[in-house]
């Protein structure tokens, strides 16, 4: 059967066997591949093909079942793909990993609730925009699993220091690289948990900027930041899930693709 990454179907093996097969190599230089090369190549065009489907077919869930647990071993196979993403090196060395997970009980969960909700009413309050997506409450209620995924703050020396402004230059770049690793990290937990079949829902609500929000997850503001909240669980019936870009609209799309001589 077809296997499926956040609720959309990958395809059977009958049409990668026959882009595998295309892709193997006839003649090079003249003579027959051997079966080292022709092995090499079939699992390079799996594996590339394997990996495709499940970025094109990872969604961002807007309902999750509740009825629903995902696996504990899921989550952690997640967290180690996690933690394979590049680390930031060109600003400063940085000798650990740039990122942490918190794991949200259900408690927590319920207190979130009503943060994002006080946050939602004050936004809407001093905005006049009171269709805030990002903030709504009621998609916290239902998701499996929520983690939050932080970056370290990166402190800039003071102003009136002499000789810091390249100081605080290298800084404030080192501070951005970490906060792209965490968020380079959150896609990679992402997409293995959409190549279990497993739905998610990246937030970054008015609320996780908050004290609030820190002391609710067991962090400090001073030295954290959050980059994501990301909500985990399978696939329900409160919605459609946001489709992603078509391959076509990938290749044609000029406003976000640009060739450069």
């Amino acid at each position: 059967g077809a296997r499926r990454a956040g609720g959309r179907a990958l395809g059977g093996a009958s049409a990668a066997a026959g882009a595998a097969a295309s892709a193997l190599p006839r003649e090079p230089f003249g003579g027959v591949a051997s079966a080292e090369e022709r092995l090499e190549a079939t699992v390079s065009v799996f594996t590339a093909s394997a990996t495709q489907r499940v970025i094109e077919g990872t969604r961002e869930v807007r309902g999750f079942d509740p009825a629903r647990q995902v696996p504990k071993g899921a989550l952690m196979r997640a967290i180690q793909s996690a933690r394979c993403a590049p680390r930031p090196g060109t600003a400063m060395q940085v000798p650990f990993e740039p990122w942490k997970f918190y794991f949200l009980g259900e408690e927590t969960r319920a207190a979130l609730v009503d943060l994002v909700s006080e946050e939602q009413a004050t936004a809407c309050i001093d905005s006049g925009d009171c269709d805030i997506d990002s903030g709504d409450a009621e998609l916290w209620r239902t998701p499996s699993e929520m983690v939050v995924v932080t970056a370290p703050r990166v402190r800039l020396p003071a102003k009136e220091d002499n000789g810091s402004n390249g100081e605080r230059a290298a800084a404030a770049a080192a501070g951005e690289e970490m906060v792209l690793a965490a968020a380079a990290a959150t896609q990679n937990m992402i997409l293995s948990l959409s190549a279990e079949n497993i739905g998610t829902r990246w937030c970054t609500p008015r609320a996780c900027r908050t004290q609030s929000f820190a002391a609710l997850c067991g962090y400090s503001h001073a030295d954290e930041r959050c980059v994501a909240v990301v909500h985990v669980g399978f696939e329900g019936d409160d919605g459609p899930p946001r489709e992603q870009p078509t391959r076509d609209h990938l290749q044609h799309d000029e406003g976000v693709i640009k060739y450069l001589v």
